[in-house]
Parts: C-alpha cells; sequence; structure tokens
C-alpha cells in the first residue's frame, strides 16, 4: 500500500502551489497504484483517514462557491465549532500506522510538516519496516527568512532535520536539492538520503495550444500569492511608469492575500484603482477561471525573487503565453528551453522594460510565444510514471 500524507491540500479548496502538486499526484498516483491518502491531526498525534469532505477537497471537487474567496480555508470552514467538529471526526477515524506499516508498504510524504509529525516519524521503529519517501519543495524559509512570515518560521529547520531520516527525496529542482544538501552539511548528516530532482508537470495533457495570433489583448496577467517574495509591489511599481508614459494595458493579478504581507499590495492596488489604474485583483479563483485568465492575457509575469519551481511559469507557457521571470535560480531552471523573458526582478526598471517591449512588440510577443508552443511538458501521468520506481528505489548517499 502507498499511504500519501494529504493533510494540507484536504482541507479546503485553496489551490496554491502546493496543494496544486499534491492533488496533481494523488490523481496520477491512485490510477496506477493502491493509494491510501491520509490526514494529520496534531491534537491527536495520529494519522487519520479522510472525511468525505475532505477526500472532496483532495479531489477537487467543484469549488466554485469559494471562486473569491481570498482566505478560501475560512470559506471552508466559516464557523469557530468547524475545527472542532473536523477534530471529533478525526478520533473516529486514526489509524495506528506505526503499527500496521508493513515491508511492502511506502509512505509518502510530498506536504511541508511543521508539527508533531516530526516526532512521529523520528519515533517510528529503527527497522523501517515501510519505506519513508518525502517530496522537498525548497529551502526558501532557511534560506530567505527575511521574505518569509514569521509564522513559517516555526520548526522549519526541524523539518529540514527531519528529512534526513527518510530513505529517500524528491525535489522539484537541482536548485532545490543542492539547498538541502547544504542544510544538512551544516547539521553534520553523515549518510543523508539520495536527493533526486525532478521537474513539475502541468495538468493538461499533450502539447501547448498555438500561440497567438498579433494583435493579442492587451492584458498582463500576475498569478502569485500576495507575500513579499512574490515581489508584487515591484510590478506594480513597474506598470504605473508604463501607465504615466501612456502604454495602455490592464493589469490582472489573482492569488491568495496573507496576513503578513498582503495587506501593502492591496493597499497599493487601491491607491492606483482610485487613481483611475486599469488594476484587477481577482483573490482565489477556481480552475476554470484560471484557464480562462492565461488564455485572455498578452503575457504573463511572475516578479517572484525565488522559488523552489515556478508552476505558473509552465502554465503560462502551456498556454503559449510568454512569461517574465527571473534570471537566477529555479525559476531560470523552469525558464530554460523557450518562451520566457529573464530578468533581474529585483530592479523595477527592468520589470518595466520587459513588460514595455512585448506590450509595443508584436513581433517580441511573437518569437517568444513560438518558442513557448514548441516546448513539450510532461504530464502527470509521465510523472506518475517516473514517481513510481523512484518510491520504492534510494539509498544513503
Amino acid at each position: 500500500m502507498l499511504y500519501l500524507d494529504v493533510t494540507s491540500s484536504c482541507k479546503s479548496p485553496m489551490s496554491t502551489g502546493v496543494q496544486r502538486v499534491v492533488r496533481s499526484i494523488h490523481r496520477a498516483l491512485k490510477s496506477r497504484t493502491p493509494v491510501q491518502p491520509v490526514i494529520w491531526d496534531d491534537p491527536l498525534a495520529s494519522y487519520c483517514r479522510l472525511s468525505a469532505r475532505e477526500q472532496a477537497f483532495l479531489e477537487s471537487a467543484d469549488t466554485s462557491t469559494f471562486a473569491s474567496a481570498a482566505e478560501p480555508e475560512t470559506a471552508a470552514n466559516p464557523w469557530p465549532w468547524s475545527k472542532v467538529q473536523r477534530h471529533f471526526a478525526h478520533r473516529l477515524c486514526r489509524l495506528d500506522l506505526a503499527a500496521r506499516l508493513g515491508p511492502d508498504d511506502v509512505f509518502f510524504v510530498p506536504e511541508i510538516f511543521q508539527d508533531r509529525r516530526i516526532e512521529w516519524f523520528a519515533a517510528l521503529p529503527g527497522d523501517r519496516p515501510a519505506r519513508r519517501v518525502a517530496f522537498f519543495h525548497d529551502a526558501i524559509v532557511w534560506r530567505h527568512p527575511e521574505l518569509c512570515p514569521p509564522r513559517r518560521h516555526a520548526r522549519f529547520e526541524e523539518y529540514m532535520a527531519a528529512l534526513a531520516g527518510f530513505d529517500g527525496i524528491v525535489t522539484n529542482s537541482e536548485q532545490s536539492s543542492s539547498d538541502l544538501r547544504d542544510f544538512w552539511k551544516t547539521r553534520g548528516v553523515a549518510h543523508p538520503p539520495r536527493v533526486t530532482p525532478h521537474p513539475l508537470a502541468i495538468d493538461e495533457a499533450g502539447r501547448p495550444r498555438s500561440p497567438v495570433a498579433s494583435p493579442a489583448p492587451r492584458t498582463v496577467l500576475c498569478v502569485a500569492t500576495l507575500e513579499a517574495r512574490k515581489n508584487h509591489l515591484a510590478l506594480l511599481a513597474a506598470s504605473e511608469r508604463l501607465w504615466n508614459e501612456g502604454v495602455v494595458f490592464e493589469l490582472d493579478l489573482i492569488g491568495r492575500t496573507t496576513r503578513h504581507w498582503g495587506e501593502r499590495v492591496i493597499a497599493e492596488i487601491e491607491r492606483l484603482k482610485k487613481a483611475g489604474r486599469p488594476v484587477r485583483w481577482q483573490m482565489h479563483v477556481n480552475d476554470s477561471r484560471l484557464r480562462r485568465a492565461y488564455e485572455e492575457c498578452r503575457f504573463t509575469v511572475f516578479p517572484s525573487l525565488v522559488e523552489g519551481f515556478g508552476l505558473p511559469i509552465l502554465e503560462s507557457l502551456w498556454h503559449g503565453k510568454p512569461c517574465i521571470c527571473a534570471d537566477r535560480g529555479a525559476i531560470a531552471e523552469t525558464a530554460t528551453g523557450g518562451g520566457c523573458r529573464t530578468i533581474d526582478v529585483t530592479c523595477p526598471d527592468a520589470i518595466t522594460d520587459a513588460m514595455r517591449e512585448l506590450l509595443a512588440s508584436d513581433e517580441a510577443l511573437d518569437r517568444l510565444a513560438r518558442e513557448a508552443a514548441a516546448r513539450i511538458f510532461p504530464t502527470w501521468d509521465n510523472y506518475a510514471d517516473w514517481l513510481r520506481p523512484t518510491l520504492m528505489e534510494g539509498s544513503r548517499e
């Protein structure tokens, strides 16, 4: 049996990068092998079976009710007693996995855990009756703590250290792999597990659509959570410069807000709107609205300073839409292959110049769109075919 930890991906319709990856992995793996999704309940210090509602969220059931919610998890659990009800439901669905796991089982954790799961994994029998494999998304909290909210810091290094006790680690980029190995070196880990980088996949099947013929629409799209490292304020500053120059375009922002940083971005959006600037924030949207936004834009801007991968870049390119993004780290890995205008995103002038070029020149836009359309991206079925044997292999380095 393959046990799959889906804790943060079955509580709500939230669809940020980690949730999209986990749901896609679950969907692809369950058609190939028996999969038991499980959710961790921290007060119980136990894994549990999913309720019908949690299973529906995991399987991307219709979430149109929450299409415009800034905080989808709050919308999914609106009452003070919602979490209490979930906790009591979990008490009836507890699984004693420590006793249940056998030599033919695999426990796969594609989520980030900064709770009592750290102790739970450490307490598993030393003879490791089942293989443990984890997906490591990124080391941004460790590498760039200044870009992350304080709540993200809690136990993050303990989580990275706990991964050294697994039998294998899968990452989404060479950058994430390198960062994890570097961290283990600082902790003196003598024999870490094998770390295997592999690019992420795209939800849609097949080749991207043909590039949009000129003249293209005048909407610029940015898909990213409103947090500091996503660099929205630089994008808004670059856009204001272009509007002041008389450049005609609309800026469309999609992504949930955050308590730590979102208010700053929202305040700037409101200031620009009061000044008559054509900027819109759609908050969190469902998959159909997200696809439509990609289809209707001229190009996308992903101004993030640092990522473990950069899934919105891949989604943009699949739709045949060029993407302006960073020229370093994991983002540059994702951009390699064509379709992207890579720049120094720490410089607002560089963002301004790149946007000006793609808004003014249909030729430059078409060239990048043709590059995007020529790229062939793996599907999640391809990813699952690669992942299955990887879950069964591995050794200490």
